[in-house]
């Protein structure tokens, strides 16, 4: 039996070199580590334009110009947990209002230099601005959410929220925190000394007391899609609400996994945040565990360019064990939302932006 010949060790230069190329070795990413690079990314471009911004309205961002003396806490009042608003009758509304409609109607219309304007202008905790051509790329039909505009969304769901509670003598719920806040997180910075991370918990603009609100509510962007993640500090919970987990992209298990380290990670700088931030307000973080309500999601699943809306929905009607409604793409639910969403967004205050004065007249009647 003859003997096959072992064959000729190729070096560079070997007219065989190409026939096999060398097998390489494939290192897997973690779900997480792919969000930390996306989340990083995006906050080095936002500081960045952060940077090459001179605006006399905007208040010191990112750890720009902080004290190097330490800051004193925020000696808490202590008091009742607040009342959930749905047991005080707080609805959200099914369908967008005739003024709703007429509004996003005309806007989505416009073209040309009223869109180039800077329309929204929210000075705190971070300075943010948003143009006509934004707000209408990231609110038309298909339009995907981004991070300062869902900041934005944030502060105007405390405002309704400081503003309902107040109409019934209660302390907010809700306290709503900044997709920055998770970006400075997973990016692994010194957040615990920043000036805009401090602001979230105590900024001076805040109207009512943190500590006293039975919900934290924080939007999570994980690659290309948003979740909400709402900390219940009456039952020690992290709910996790991913639009996105029942779509069979991936496996639920590898999905869930992803969400919980997320989870541990922001858990644990929430803690730091609170023992940093105030006096006399001490939660044993190390209770808090991550839960997946089971959505009633029916025949249909989310696209990701509704993931931002979705999100927005489940922050401002999650009710403790279910969501008040379910928003679904059948019908015409999304837009509906997005007409909502609009008004809303053209709502925020204080607003230093140069809106056009027929929407600032058609806001008003």
């Amino acid at each position: 039996m003859t003997q096959t010949p072992p064959q000729k060790a190729l070096t560079i230069g070997s007219p065989h070199a190409h026939s096999a190329p060398p097998r390489l070795r494939q290192t897997a990413i973690s779900p997480l580590s792919r969000v930390r690079t996306v989340v990083t990314a995006c906050l080095d471009v936002s500081e960045e334009v952060d940077a090459e911004k001179i605006n006399l309205n905007s208040v010191a961002i990112d750890g720009s110009f902080a004290s190097t003396q330490p800051r004193p806490k925020r000696k808490v009042i202590p008091g009742r947990a607040s009342r959930s608003p749905f047991v005080l009758g707080y609805k959200l509304p099914a369908r967008a209002s005739g003024m709703a409609v007429h509004l996003y109607c005309r806007f989505m219309q416009l073209v040309g230099d009223e869109l180039e304007r800077i329309w929204i202008v929210s000075p705190s905790p971070k300075y943010i601005e948003l143009s006509g051509n934004c707000i209408k790329e990231q609110l038309r039909l298909s339009g995907r959410i981004e991070i300062p505009t869902m900041a934005v969304f944030m502060r105007r769901f405390q405002r309704l929220e400081i503003e309902f509670a107040s109409l019934h003598n209660e302390e907010c719920f809700r306290h709503y925190l900044e997709p920055e806040f998770v970006s400075h997180v997973l990016r692994g910075d010194d957040y615990i000394n920043s000036e805009y991370v401090r602001d979230l918990w105590v900024g001076d603009h805040i109207e009512h007391h943190v500590n006293l609100c039975n919900y934290l509510i924080v939007p999570v962007i994980t690659i290309d899609t948003w979740s909400t993640y709402i900390w219940d500090f009456g039952k020690h919970k992290i709910v996790v609400l991913d639009p996105m987990i029942n779509n069979g992209d991936s496996p639920t298990e590898e999905i869930e996994d992803k969400h919980k380290r997320i989870a541990k990670e922001l858990n644990s700088a929430i803690g730091l945040c609170i023992s940093t931030y105030f006096d006399g307000w001490a939660v044993d973080m190390s209770r808090f565990y991550p839960v997946f309500p089971k959505l009633p999601v029916g025949q249909w699943v989310c696209r990701k360019d509704d993931s931002g809306i979705q999100s927005l929905h489940f922050a401002s009607s999650w009710m403790g064990s279910k969501l008040q409604r379910t928003l679904t793409p059948l019908d015409d639910d999304m837009d509906q939302s997005r007409m909502n969403l609009l008004e809303d967004l053209m709502k925020i205050k204080p607003n230093l932006g140069s809106m056009p004065l027929k929407f600032v007249k058609m806001l008003r009647d």
